[in-house]
């Protein structure tokens, strides 16, 4: 998982600023809306309920694993890495696609 983040890290700083001009009307558009285009809003108003509802799910999976490791123990966690790992990986991807730099 922080092999995810790192690499969203180093994809947003390595990224290139969008537009050359910083006088150009594009100038403050995010990555996201650069991308898309006519549907500008909608796409930013997308990726931004997906990178909220997936941060949100890994922060309750994880208090539920928490619950669960005082209670059951470590059974679960084990069992379902690659679902936090997707989280992880959809919540930094939300992040690195709004961020205007």
């Amino acid at each position: 998982m922080l092999a995810i983040v790192g690499l969203g890290y180093l994809v947003n700083q390595a990224w290139p600023r969008l537009v050359a001009d910083p006088q150009a009307a594009t100038a403050d558009l995010t990555r996201v809306e650069a991308i898309s285009g006519d549907q500008a809003s909608l796409a930013l108003a997308v990726v931004c309920a997906l990178a909220a509802g997936a941060f949100g799910l890994f922060v309750f999976r994880h208090w539920y694993r928490f619950h669960r490791l005082l209670n059951r123990g470590e059974a679960f966690i084990v069992h379902h890495p690659w679902f936090d790992i997707a989280m992880v990986l959809f919540s930094t991807a939300g992040i690195v696609l709004t961020r205007a730099r």
